[in-house]
């Protein structure tokens, strides 16, 4: 890895990143612990550490990463260990790597397709990986092996864990609920999400009693992890537009009430899941495609990145503008919800 450290421009409530990717950034994540941690992966297959003041007043780039083995390997999910700064981030190769700083980095795990769900599990002490190869595995990297492994309905689009759940966005309009009470016998319920499109995201509640999922409709599914029923759907980006606006990435904010929407059109959905209020905003000047959001598990923050629209194909991206690749730290503000 390589340090650099730099100062961002600055505003009363967001953050702007410099430098972040020369392509779309693929996913964003939070250090887990108490540190003060950013990262994400990109297309370009860099690596990205930041960390960051909590109240904004900067944010210094400390790591950079790219696999010297793989010039041209697309980096696709990342998460971070509870315990510690150590990273897992996923490739199209299907490969799994564990980063450290202080280590040498080195692949953990290794599936048969692109990993398009990659999550720490500190319940279990484990990373939970689901492939477009119709695999969810569960990996320990201290002892460096596979320790569980289960066929799934259909190919993994996305997937999130906490507590003692996997939640995943399937092939289609389907929702797979995990439940690991009983891990290593593991098993996948498989439900109908019923927003009549690709779901693209999963994203767990603070508490692992609820979730939602994005599709390319722009609908929203909402279940209940406990039950494994979806308890709501509802249509939160504009449906009848050409092309239609999708919900890219959901993330749940560290208040189980809030989620947040990534749509097609550059605009950010904040909803409170109590009052059913929406609220859409622009946050990314002249975006028109947010790739990936996060939200932070500790302070009131989340992050963003617009790019290129690939989740509709090459040749949409390049008839429909390829957008300018940015990246932005937020402030949870209270008339957002």
């Amino acid at each position: 890895m390589t340090n650099k450290t730099f100062n961002s421009s600055i505003s009363k409530s967001e953050i702007k990143l410099e430098k972040v990717a020369q392509e779309t950034i693929s996913d964003i994540a939070f250090a887990a612990n108490s540190s003060s941690i950013l990262a994400a992966t990109s297309w370009d297959g860099t690596f990205k550490v930041w960390h960051f003041d909590e109240k904004l007043s900067n944010c210094s780039q400390i790591y950079e990463w790219k696999d010297p083995k793989r010039q041209k390997s697309s980096l696709l999910r990342v998460t971070f260990r509870n315990d510690k700064d150590v990273a897992y981030v996923s490739n199209i190769h299907g490969e799994i790597y564990k980063i450290n700083p202080e280590e040498k980095c080195e692949v953990i795990g290794q599936h048969l397709g692109p990993v398009f769900g990659l999550k720490y599990l500190p319940s279990k002490n484990v990373i939970v990986s689901a492939s477009s190869d119709r695999n969810l595995c569960m990996w320990d990297d201290r002892v460096k092996g596979l320790i569980a492994k289960m066929e799934l309905p259909s190919k993994a689009i996305y997937a999130d864990a906490n507590h003692d759940s996997v939640v995943l966005a399937l092939n289609g309009d389907k929702v797979g609920i995990v439940n690991l009470t009983a891990f290593p016998k593991i098993t996948c319920e498989e439900m109908n999400a019923d927003c009549k499109s690709q779901l693209t995201s999963i994203a767990i509640s603070s508490d692992g009693s609820s979730f939602i999922a994005g599709s390319f409709t722009g609908a929203l599914a909402f279940g209940d992890i406990k039950t494994k029923k979806i308890t709501e759907r509802k249509q939160i980006h504009q449906k009848n537009t050409s092309p239609t606006i999708g919900s890219n990435r959901v993330a749940m904010t560290m208040e189980k009430k809030c989620a947040l929407s990534a749509g097609s059109d550059g605009r950010v959905a904040f909803i409170n899941m109590e009052t059913g209020k929406v609220n859409e905003k622009e946050i990314i000047k002249g975006a028109t495609h947010i790739s990936a959001i996060a939200a932070s598990s500790k302070y009131p923050l989340y992050a963003l990145a617009s790019g290129y629209d690939w989740s509709r194909g090459g040749q949409y991206a390049l008839e429909n503008g390829m957008g300018q690749v940015e990246m932005v730290l937020c402030k949870v503000n209270s008339t957002d919800f």
